[in-house]
């Protein structure tokens, strides 16, 4: 701590204290003996880090300190000098409160919050105009800063009296002949008898997840009907849901019966205005949280990503780097993996070819529920895709750049072949451009050639969307319509990061998250049908 000037100074002693009521009319002694006096009116330098902590409970604001003072002689009177900011002219008594980087000790960044004091025979009455931050629970460490006319000698004592409930001492540093009574040990619980307060921690990314809010302080009365969520910005009712209490975490959690809505703006709130009096949520002394809402809107996820590691697939329903799906076997390691909405229900599931049989499942339980059938040869390069616009995904194989596509599962090809890009590129499946004449949802050919992307909106061969680049060649190639607006676009995976884009502007837009290992097979699909219709 920084030296300061003690010239006028016959005694300076820092006492700690916490808050407490007003002035209570109980009062503890802590019993001072002045030691090491250099000369009248001066105590060595040390005696400035001297520190005694006492906690004290209670509720309200700091109004006020009352300290008593009796020297050897017993006059009481030690001709206390007028108050003055203790920070540049230390004389008199004054209030800090610790706010300082010097944890438990005086120092240059500690708020001065007594503004008067008034000294009648070793009686002091301090006023304090500023004790106590506007917050809630917590404990307050507060100095006491007291200096004395010059007339203290070697020998005089003097006893501070501190308004009860005292708890303990907190903390006591050297010298310690400064003070040779310290009585108790344990601190104690602060509490601010002002109104809790709530905020919104969490709000869900995913049509499952809940709402979370934290209150400043422990609150009683938490239930379903003043803890809510509702949809839209106005009006609603209480949409059905759980809500469970944490008291060690003071957090409210909000579980949906039903899922939210991907894409959907959402209020939630705690004690709406409609909520009776007593059946408010508030603190144990009766304090009300104040009427406050939050919005969140759902993100409005399309495709989503996904690994699959051998035979296991993992599957993600955000881009928060964890599977929500419950992870299931499909397939052989030596199988080609393939994701595609077969029956149109607005659910991506899963598939692979073996050699040129094809294997479709229509769920997420790891069993095949499409019969089997040969399509294309062992040696071609399978693709799938929704040729039609018709919802239902089917296969495709590339022989060479030439492009084979079918719009059932018979085994034959129903679109007139086709040679787009080269047999070396990178084959990639999507609908590029959203429109509405007629081939909306429609998947067409695209290929990537390094790290250029050349993409057609058509089945004639010709490259119809400008190139861009976008990753590097060494990055694993993927598409996907990530924001849910019925374009696909690219996505690049770099070891175990993914790095989205929501556009053709060679740029990601989404942060970049890890999924998997680097050696998985990536895939991405609407698990969970956050694409509404």
């Amino acid at each position: 701590m920084r030296a300061r000037n003690v010239r006028l100074a016959g005694l300076l002693v820092f006492l700690s204290i916490a808050m407490m009521l007003g002035t209570p009319a109980a009062h503890a002694a802590v019993n001072i003996t002045v030691t090491d006096v250099t000369a009248p009116g001066t105590i060595g330098v040390e005696a400035r880090k001297a520190v005694f902590g006492i906690n004290m409970t209670g509720s309200g604001t700091l109004q006020g300190l009352q300290v008593q003072f009796a020297d050897q002689d017993g006059d009481g009177d030690f001709d206390l000098a007028g108050l003055s900011d203790l920070e540049t002219s230390p004389v008199g008594v004054a209030v800090y409160r610790d706010t300082g980087t010097d944890e438990d000790a005086l120092d240059d960044g500690d708020t001065l919050v007594s503004s008067s004091f008034e000294n009648t025979g070793g009686t002091v009455d301090i006023v304090v105009s500023s004790g106590i931050p506007a917050s809630a629970e917590g404990s307050y460490t507060y100095f006491l800063a007291v200096q004395t006319s010059d007339s203290i000698g070697d020998g005089d004592d003097f006893t501070v009296t501190i308004p009860e409930p005292i708890l303990g001492c907190a903390f006591e540093y050297q010298p310690s002949n400064l003070l040779d009574s310290c009585d108790g040990g344990t601190s104690g619980a602060i509490t601010a008898n002002i109104a809790p307060t709530a905020e919104l921690i969490s709000a869900p990314m995913s049509p499952d997840g809940n709402i979370v809010w934290k209150f400043s302080e422990n609150v009683v009365g938490v239930d379903a009907q003043n803890v809510v969520v509702r949809e839209g910005l106005l009006g609603g009712t209480n949409l059905p849901a759980t809500v469970e209490y944490d008291s060690e975490e003071r957090t409210a959690t909000i579980n949906p019966t039903d899922p939210l809505e991907a894409g959907q703006t959402y209020r939630t709130i705690v004690n709406p205005g409609n909520v009776p009096t007593e059946d408010r949520v508030k603190d144990a002394q009766g304090n009300e949280v104040g009427s406050i809402e939050e919005t969140f809107t759902l993100p409005q996820f399309g495709f989503t990503p996904g690994v699959v590691r051998g035979s296991a697939w993992y599957l993600s329903n955000d881009f928060d780097g964890d599977h929500d799906v419950t992870a299931f076997a499909y397939g052989g390691s030596g199988d080609v993996r393939l994701a595609g909405d077969w029956d149109g229900d607005g659910v991506t599931t899963v598939g692979v070819r073996r050699s040129n049989r094809w294997y479709l499942s229509d769920d997420l339980t790891g069993s095949q529920t499409i019969p089997a059938f040969a399509y294309g040869n062992s040696t071609d390069v399978p693709v799938v895709g929704d040729w039609d616009g018709d919802g239902t995904w089917t296969p495709g194989v590339i022989r060479g750049n030439t492009w084979y596509l079918s719009n059932d599962f018979d085994g034959d090809h129903d679109i007139a072949p086709f040679r787009y890009g080269n047999s070396t590129d990178r084959f990639v499946v999507g609908d590029w451009d959203d429109d509405d004449n007629g081939s909306r949802g429609r998947m067409t050919p695209g290929v990537v050639r390094g790290n250029r992307w050349y993409l057609s909106d058509g089945f004639t061969g010709a490259q119809t969307v400008p190139a861009f680049t976008y990753g590097a060649s060494s990055d694993r190639k993927l598409v996907g319509d990530w924001d849910g607006d019925g374009k696909s676009t690219p996505a690049v995976i770099r070891g175990n990061v993914w790095y989205l884009n929501n556009d053709f502007d060679g740029t990601h837009n989404i942060a970049p998250f890890a999924l998997g290992a680097s050696s998985d097979f990536a895939v991405a699909g609407d698990w969970d049908k956050s694409i509404q219709p």
